[in-house]
Formats: C-alpha cells, structure tokens, sequence
C-alpha cells in the first residue's frame, strides 16, 4: 500500500525509492489518461515518461493543496497537449481540414437543426476498450478537443485558449470527432465485429 505522505517527502528529496513507488503506483492510471490523447500504445507510453519525468523535475512546486493524482493527471495531460502541438501531423491535418471545407460544413449541419445528442447518449454505455479504441482511430485535431471536451470536461473557451485556436472551430472539431465516432461505432454494430 502507498503511504502517500512518505512518498511525496520522499519525492521531494529526489530519492529514487519513493519515485519508483510513485510511478509504479500511478503509472497505470495515468497511462490510461495518455492514452486518450494518443493515437496508439507507444505513443501513450512516451508521453506517460515524458510526463512523469517533468513530475519528478518540479516535484517541489506541488503544494498538496488538492490530490496528488489530479496534480499528477494535470501534467499527463499537459504533456499530451504539448506532444499534440509539437506534432507535424496535426499542422498538416489542420491545414487539410480547413482547405477542404469539411469542418464548416459539419458546422453548418449542426447550427441548421441535426440534433446529434441523442444518438451519442447511446455510445457512452459501451464497453470502454471499444470506445476508446475508436477515439485512438480519431485524426489529432479531433481527438485532443474531444478528450479534452469530454473526459477533462473543459469548455470551449478553454480548450480555444489552451490550443490557440477560435471557440468556433472548438465546437467543430467536437462535432467532427463525434460524427466520425457515431460513423465507425454504427459500422463496428453493422458488422458486429466486436
């Protein structure tokens, strides 16, 4: 069992049992959280360290105001986010998107009156490995505003400030993702391949 006290003193003295503790403890976790955001395994593991070795760099700014998981699960988030903008892909998938008119147009369909709500309310109760898988499937653009919209339930404003992008094109790439969702998921059923 984690005498979290111990380990946070420990980690604040930079000694190496306690951050083996730490990580062994929290790893799973936060590789789930990683795993959101990337779009396979290997992916998720390397912003998992990058993300628990800045843990370890600026241990000391943890004031122990609120959890250390949520402290923990702050900065794999921020990792991801960070890996996510440094990444070509996603510039290039941006600059695709945009010149092809295909988030304006889900834009349009969304203000003119499609009432998706309903049917997502259906996807949520499925087992969450196929869920997931099918959000690994989403390219970046989507997938990081849909994590961040759903599962760390920022707002948009947020998300547009964190991302340096417009609240409007927050609110597309989320109906975006979740069409392409709605697509794949209704495709696995029709097959029922899973």
């Amino acid at each position: 069992m984690l005498d979290e006290e111990l380990v946070i003193q420990g980690c604040r003295q930079l000694d190496a049992v306690a951050q083996k503790h730490l990580y062994c403890h929290f790893a799973p976790t936060m590789l789930r959280v990683c795993m959101r955001y990337a779009s396979n395994q290997d992916d998720a593991k390397d912003i998992m360290q990058e993300g628990f070795i800045k843990v370890f760099l600026h241990f000391g700014k943890f004031e122990a105001k609120g959890s250390l998981e949520g402290w923990l699960k702050r900065i794999m988030i921020n990792t991801a986010i960070t890996h996510y903008k440094k990444n070509k892909t996603w510039n290039e998938q941006l600059r695709n998107n945009q010149t092809e008119g295909k988030v304006e147009k889900t834009y349009l369909d969304y203000i003119n009156g499609e009432d998706a709500e309903d049917i997502w309310e259906r996807y949520l109760d499925l087992e969450p490995s196929l869920l997931l898988e099918t959000i690994q499937t989403l390219p970046n653009v989507f997938r990081v505003v849909f994590n961040m919209y759903f599962m760390e339930k920022m707002k948009h404003k947020e998300i547009a400030e964190i991302l340096q992008i417009d609240e409007i094109t927050s609110r597309t790439r989320l109906i975006r993702a979740r069409k392409l969702i709605q697509q794949k998921i209704e495709a696995l059923i029709a097959n029922k391949s899973f």
